[in-house]
Parts: C-alpha cells; structure tokens; sequence
C-alpha cells in the first residue's frame, strides 16, 4: 500500500495511508511525497488525491486606500458600468491607470455639485450659503437641554384644601447659540403603594433660558392631583428653540 508523507514548509510528517490522509484533510497546495516521486509535489498535481482535496481559498489581500476610494467613487457613478469596463482591462497597469481616472471624475463631478448647491448656474449664491456655512443647525432641545435634580411634590393646598402640585429642578442650556422658552413636561403620578397611576399629564412652563445658562425652576402646576396620588416624577419633552439675540432679549 502506498504510504504518503507531508511537508508545511517547516517540518514533515508521515507516513499515512489514503484513508488517513482523508481523515486529516489536505487543500490543493499541501505537499507531498511518496516513494517513486523525484520531489516534492503539490496534491492538486497528483490524481489519486484529488478527490481529497479542501476548497483552498485565495490568498486575503488588504484593501488599499487607493482601492477604498475606488470604491466609494463607484457609488457616485454607475457601477456596473464601471465593474463592467474594469472587468475588460487585463493589464494591472492599465487597471491602475483606470482606477485613477475614475476617481478625478468623481471628484470633478462632486465639485460641480458643490457649486451648483452653492451658487446656482449663473454664479449668484443662495441665500442660504451663509446659513450652512456660518450658522450652526439648530440642534433639538433633548439634545441641548439637561434636566438636573428634577423632583415634585403634591401638598394639601391651604386655601382649598385639595392636593396640588409642585415642580422642583434645574434646566442647562448646553447650546453656545440658541435659547429655549416654553418647556412641555410630562408628569407621572404614583401611589403610596408606588402604583402608577393613568392620569399622566403635560404642561407647559412658561420660561426661557439662554446659552450656557442654568435656570432653576420651582412651579406650581394648575389644577388638583390626581386621586390617590402621594408623589410624582416629571421629565422635559420638548422646548422651543430660538437665536439668542443680547440686544434683544425675548
């Protein structure tokens, strides 16, 4: 019975039978010798191991920036017709020279685009140039206001003797531009079992606070608590957001 020895470029092992060398697993390029060869062989050259033989994927290689930006500029043309002529180019010089000339036409096409966004086609700027250009968008005020310490209570009103509310907290403005006035809150209600109860409701307060500005609030909301209420927990929905202007303060 043929005896069968291998070699990883490092050291040898050997020798196995066919059947072993099924059980170990061999690719294409593993090498082999077996008595009677006058060299080292690789197993896709030799026919009783063909069968054996793994999938041997090819070599990984890393994508090069020149081949990223390739890429990404296929996504601003067409691609498949770009696939289409690239596929055609056999010479890998010819590929490169290609490559180079499709990204100089991306980039030409994206400058074109800038200045028609910009200046129109007879060369006069938009008016909102500036706005992209020089005002900063007006973030969300969930995402420029921080609520700290926000608590409540619901207290016996003296004069009425129902409960009423009262809101506690603080409001950072995070924004270096715009202000934010009105602020819509929604109030949770629970119960001394810490139960809580479906009467959730909004309000609006009616105050404003500027830039890197931290506003204390303390308000009494309208109207009685909900039955059965004992505590409440309140958080900011929204606000509305304007330019901040010193010399004309709203």
């Amino acid at each position: 019975m043929k005896k069968y020895f291998l070699h990883d470029s490092k050291e040898q092992s050997g020798p196995y039978s066919i059947d072993e060398l099924k059980s170990i697993g061999i690719s294409s390029e593993t090498m082999i010798w077996y008595e009677g060869l006058d060299k080292w062989t690789a197993a896709k050259n030799i026919s009783e191991l063909k069968e054996l033989l793994k999938a041997s994927p090819p070599p990984f290689e890393k994508n090069s920036p020149i081949n990223e930006t390739f890429e990404k500029a296929k996504k601003v043309l067409d691609k498949d017709i770009v696939n289409e002529i690239e596929g055609n180019i056999k010479n890998k010089r010819q590929r490169k020279i290609f490559k180079w000339s499709i990204l100089i036409l991306a980039i030409i096409g994206l400058i074109v685009v800038a200045k028609f966004i910009f200046f129109g086609t007879n060369n006069t700027p938009y008016t909102n140039f500036d706005t992209i250009i020089n005002k900063p968008l007006k973030p969300s005020a969930l995402d420029s206001l921080a609520v700290i310490n926000n608590s409540g209570s619901i207290y016996t009103s003296y004069y009425s003797g129902q409960k009423e509310i009262l809101l506690r907290g603080e409001l950072l403005n995070k924004s270096s531009v715009y202000s934010y006035k009105d602020f819509i809150i929604q109030v949770e209600y629970y119960s001394e079992t810490d139960t809580k109860l479906d009467s959730t409701q909004q309000y609006t307060i009616y105050e404003s606070v500027n830039p890197f500005q931290k506003k204390y609030l303390e308000k009494r909301l309208a109207g009685p608590a909900p039955q059965g209420a004992t505590r409440l927990k309140w958080k900011l929905l929204n606000a509305t957001g304007y330019k901040y202007d010193k010399e004309n303060l709203y």
